[in-house]
Order: structure tokens, then sequence, then C-alpha cells
């Protein structure tokens, strides 16, 4: 009987200040103000092929980040993210970009092309805002 009261006293929070239990509201202590988007500058280049015709690949992309703190280091590390980006989209050739499924591919290693460069930031995802092939 003692136990139904303890444990009703307990759960109904009575208890939580004589056991020195604080509530949080998920917040933490304030450092992680959310999540925000980085955009990079668009990135122009010949994508690799041994066809006779070149093309052009044009790609927009947004970093999402967990911390909105992590901006000014992004910004700041943004030429080695573009560096490992663009070293990465040159030896591509066309028919590797074609379909939804390449695609997704492709991002797939981007996001851990750009977690590699920006490390120990965290980034929850990398999103395309646009994409041409010419």
């Amino acid at each position: 009987m003692l136990l139904l009261i303890g444990g009703g006293l307990f759960i109904s929070g009575i208890l939580d200040p004589i056991l020195g239990i604080e509530e949080t509201d998920g917040q933490g202590d304030g450092a992680n103000l959310g999540a925000s988007f980085y955009k990079l500058e668009d990135i122009t280049l010949n994508l690799g092929g041994d066809e006779e015709k070149s093309k052009f690949f044009k790609i927009g992309i947004n970093i999402l980040l967990n911390n909105d703190l992590d901006i000014s280091v992004v910004e700041a590390l943004a030429p080695r993210i573009i560096d490992n980006v663009t070293a990465y989209l040159r030896e591509l050739k066309p028919r590797e970009l074609a379909g939804s499924a390449n695609f997704d591919r492709k991002r797939e290693n981007l996001q851990l092309r750009i977690r590699a460069a920006v490390a120990p930031i965290q980034v929850s995802d990398v999103l395309f805002h646009s994409a041409l092939i010419q």
C-alpha cells in the first residue's frame, strides 16, 4: 500500500522538488538553437567522359546543419566543401546522373564528402535546390 502511494506521488510530480528532479523542456542549455540551412554558391563544371561533346553540370546545394551556431564555421570552410564536391562531381559521367535513384546516390555521396569537410560539425542533410545538365 505504501508503495502505491509513493509511486502515485512520484508520477504526479509532487516528489520532484524533494528528490531534486528538474523538469526540462527539451531545449537543453540553449546551445542548440535549432536546425538551419546554409546555401553554398552554385557550382558549374564539366562532367567527365569520353564523349566528343562536353557536358556542363550546374548544381545548387543547401546544407542542413543541426545547430545555428555552426553557420559561421561552415562559411569559413566553404572553399574546402566546394573543393571536395567539385572533385567528386568532375569524375561523373552524364549517364551516372540519369534517373532519380542515381541522383539520390550522388546526394548521399555528396553528404559524406561534406560531412568529412566540416567534421566535427553535424550535417543532417544535403539538399539540391537546382540541378542542370547541358
